[in-house]
This record gives structure tokens, C-alpha cells and sequence, in this order.
């Protein structure tokens, strides 16, 4: 499986230089127990759990992402 550049790499260090913005996070699936717990020690942070409530067993298996779903969206199965 190839690595997934964001699903391990959210820190409180690096969403620090946004620290005055609203962030929204849609973390990959399997990853949003951890996102949240971060999230929790940041002010104006939300993590959506839209990926974990509308999954099916293969989404999960395949570690899918939100961009993953956009594309499935854009490009159907013929």
C-alpha cells in the first residue's frame, strides 16, 4: 500500500501558523479518532466524520481519503 502523505502527519506544530483561522479536517478513514484528539487541543479546529459514516468494509480496507471519493465522483465506472 503506498504511504498516505496526511493520514499520520497531523500535529499541533503544523497547524500552528493557521492558529487564527477556522480549519476543517477530513481525515482518511481509519484516522479520525486521532485527528480528533488533536483537534481537541486546538482552538477553531473541526474534524468531519462524513468519510467514517458513509463508508462501505472496502472503503476501510483501502484506507480511502476525501480525494479519493471526489475522483470516484468525477470519473464513474463506465
Amino acid at each position: 500500500m503506498p504511504q498516505q502523505a496526511g493520514k499520520g502527519n497531523l500535529n499541533q506544530e503544523k497547524l500552528k501558523p493557521l492558529h487564527h483561522r477556522q480549519i476543517k479536517l477530513y481525515p482518511n478513514l481509519g484516522a479520525c479518532e486521532k485527528w480528533q484528539t488533536i483537534a481537541a487541543r486546538l482552538p477553531n479546529v473541526t474534524v468531519y466524520t462524513i468519510l467514517e459514516k458513509r463508508a462501505t468494509p472496502a472503503d476501510r480496507t483501502q484506507g480511502l481519503d476525501l480525494a479519493d471519493y471526489l475522483i470516484d465522483v468525477q470519473n464513474p465506472p463506465l
